[in-house]
This record gives C-alpha cells, structure tokens and sequence, in this order.
C-alpha cells in the first residue's frame, strides 16, 4: 500500500465529522419535508371542514354545493394554482367530513395518501388502512392495491391472519422514501415552486427548504407586526 493510501487518525476523525453533520442534516430535511406536508394536509381538512360549515347554511337550495365549490374553485385556481379543482375541493370536504375531529396519523401521509383512503366507506376499515398505512408506511399505490384487494376483508373472514399478512408482506412493492414527498405536485404547488421545471434533488430540496424558511419567517412575523402597529395605534391616540 502506497504512503499516500493509508487513511490517517485524522483522516478517520474528519469522517466521523462528516458522517455526524450528514446525520444531522438529513434529519433536519427529513423534519422539514414532514412539517410541510403536515401542515398542507391540515389546510386541506380546514377548507373541507369550512366547505361544509358553509354549505350547511344553504341546504335548501337545489345544487347550492356544486354551485359553491365550482365558484370557489374558479377563484382559488387563479390566486393559487390547479391545486384547488372543484374535484380536489370536493376531496378535502369528503376528507372532513370523513374526520369531522382531525386524525393526528394523517399528518404522516401525504395527501395523495389521504384521497385514497377516502375510497374507503366503512369508518372502521379506513381507520384501519389509515393504521397500517403509517405502520408499513406504505407508498400510495401499496395502499391503493391494498384496498382494492380487499385487505381489510379477507384479514377479517380469514382464521389465519397471520398468513394473510405474511401474503401482503411478500407481494408489496416498494415502500415509499421521504424524498418522494419533495416532488409531490401538491407540496411543490403549495410552496409556490414551478412543476414545470426540471430540478436535480439537491436543489429541489434547498428551494423547498427556502421557501419554508421564508413561509415561518412570515408567520412569525406577523403578529410583530401586529403589535408594533397595534402600540403605533395606542400612542397616537394617546396624543390626540
């Protein structure tokens, strides 16, 4: 082995740097991507839950709902992008009115994930995708085909759920990895970035982290602002 191969004490304490730094990044972007994609599933139930807090005051109008979620729509696309299609629109007061009190594990899953649970009509078979979704965690289209193959009702009609579950275990693809979430259009459409643009993954998650930053920075400050023209308002009238 030549001199210059040999990997020094010191070479080796500037990896375990390396290796640490890198540890504490990735979870940082991990925490990052998780607080945006919660915090855009929690937006969409509260437009669901106001959706329908609304509608309920025009009941007795023929087609009052359509009528709102299409109007709703129209101006929503416009100010904020395709996210807000009358058929999303209807997707997130199904998704409310589905969890009228909101459902913490649903801040775990995306909201692609969400949409698909909503094909489910029993509430005790959807709370129980809803489970094993966030336990296997499951990529959309694993809990779309276990839906569709009815995974709920064989493991309830079977004796051996054992063998059911090892049966699923084996014929799952892929689970899903957290940097799938940084290029769901609905997160990339919620933060503002273009979907048209072709971004390597590195850069992808710089800008999505940016934007959070800049999103926090925003709310917080807010209510700075608030009092500082709030206390601007008390002395001037102080003086009048």
């Amino acid at each position: 082995m030549k001199e210059t191969d040999k990997i020094h004490p010191a070479d080796k304490g500037e990896e375990e740097l390396l290796h640490n730094v890198r540890h504490i990044l990735q979870e940082a972007r991990a925490k990052v991507i998780h607080h945006v994609n919660s915090t855009l599933v929690r937006a969409y139930w509260q437009v669901g839950k106001y959706i329908v807090e609304y509608e309920q005051q025009g009941t007795g109008r023929a087609g009052y709902g359509k009528a709102v979620i299409n109007t709703l729509s129209r101006r929503l696309v416009a100010e904020f992008g395709n996210g807000f299609t009358a058929t999303n629109l209807r997707y997130m007061r199904q998704f409310y009115q589905c969890y009228p009190k909101y459902h913490t594990l649903c801040d775990k899953l995306s909201w692609s994930h969400c949409r698909t649970l909503l094909k489910v009509s029993g509430d005790a078979a959807r709370d129980f995708y809803l489970h094993e979704c966030v336990r296997e965690n499951w990529s959309v289209r694993q809990l779309d085909r276990q839906i569709n193959t009815l995974f709920y009702d064989r493991l309830l009609a079977s004796r051996d759920k054992k063998a059911v579950k090892e049966e699923i275990s084996r014929t799952e693809p892929g689970r899903v990895e957290p940097k799938e979430i940084i290029r769901d259009p609905y997160i990339l459409e919620f933060l503002g970035i273009p979907q048209g643009e072709h971004f390597l993954e590195t850069d992808l998650e710089q800008l999505l982290i940016s934007r959070l930053q800049r999103f926090m920075l925003e709310m917080l400050c807010k209510p700075l602002h608030n009092i500082s023209y709030a206390n601007k308002f008390i002395m001037q009238s102080d003086l009048n």
